[in-house]
This record gives C-alpha cells, sequence and structure tokens, in this order.
C-alpha cells in the first residue's frame, strides 16, 4: 500500500523526538511531556536551514467538537474549555499517566490524552516562558522524588486543581 509522505515525516519526527528525550535528559521523562514534546515538534516546517515549530495545531476531531456542539459552551467559557468539560482528564491524571495507563486503554482517549499533552508543551514552548521555566523545575523535583501535587505546589506555587485551570482556561 502506498503511505502518504506527509504521515510518514510527521511519524519520523514524531519517533525521533521520542527517541532524543531521553539521551538529552539523564532522568526520567513523564509520558505527558514525552508524548507532549514529540507531538509538539512532530509537525515541523522544513526548508534549507530553517525549521519552524509550533505552527500547526493539533486537531481533536469532529466527534469530539459535535459533543461540544450538543453542550455548547456557556457564557463565561471558551471552546478549550467546552473540550476539557466533555472530554479531557483533570492535570493531576495527566501527571500521573503512565504508559499502561488507562488514559491510553483505547483510540479515543489516547486521541485526548495527547491533545493534553501536546497543549502543555505548546503552553510551554510557544505561549509562556513562566510556565517552560516551572515545567523544567516540575521535572526536576518529580525526578528527585517528589510526589506530584508537592511537585506542583513547589514549582508552579499552585495546587493541581489551581493548575489545572490555569492550563485549560
Amino acid at each position: 500500500a502506498d503511505s502518504d509522505p506527509d504521515e510518514l515525516r510527521l511519524s519520523v519526527f514524531h519517533q525521533a523526538a521520542h527517541n532524543y528525550l531521553p539521551a538529552q535528559f539523564n532522568a526520567e521523562i513523564p509520558l505527558w511531556f514525552s508524548e507532549g514534546l514529540a507531538l509538539f515538534l512532530a509537525p515541523n516546517e522544513v526548508e534549507d536551514t530553517k525549521v519552524v515549530l509550533g505552527e500547526r495545531r493539533f486537531e481533536f476531531g469532529t466527534a469530539a467538537d459535535e459533543r461540544v456542539q450538543k453542550s455548547p459552551p456557556g457564557p463565561d467559557e471558551n471552546v478549550r474549555q467546552g473540550h476539557a468539560r466533555e472530554d479531557w482528564y483533570d492535570t493531576g491524571a495527566l501527571l500521573a499517566a503512565r504508559a499502561d495507563s488507562r488514559l491510553l486503554s483505547t483510540g479515543e482517549n489516547a486521541h485526548y490524552m495527547q491533545g493534553q499533552c501536546w497543549l502543555m508543551a505548546h503552553k510551554a514552548f510557544v505561549d509562556d516562558e513562566k510556565f517552560r521555566e516551572s515545567i523544567f523545575k516540575y521535572l526536576d523535583a518529580v525526578n528527585s522524588f517528589t510526589p506530584i501535587d508537592k511537585a506542583v505546589r513547589k514549582t508552579f506555587g499552585l495546587s493541581v486543581a489551581e493548575l489545572d485551570r490555569i492550563i485549560y482556561g
């Protein structure tokens, strides 16, 4: 069967990102960070010596959009919050996810989990420098065996629930 060259390129860059991370960090890489960064880096555009990252948005798909449209965002809610209400896992579950997690047990669950991972990477590497700094401090904290909730409090100065509202709000 013929493969789509764009999909093949995305897959190669995605897997390369997964392989690059352990080579660069002498630490445990959480699933959400590895997947988010791989999804963020994969759809890059390469022209001669120029690489453009982070331009492509993660697509949550028609089924998710239809669910949100059936129960549209309220007056104080944006579309991202609508998706969070309908499809997404709380940040605590995302931060604790492992490769064998129930979050990856079905294609649909995996897709939403990947979207959240991408969103955190995009926020860190495109939208918010302070968030990026906190992410790397958080990674250091959890690699020093600090429990997730305490690592979030220590590095972001927030509870996990407050961080959840900042990410998806």
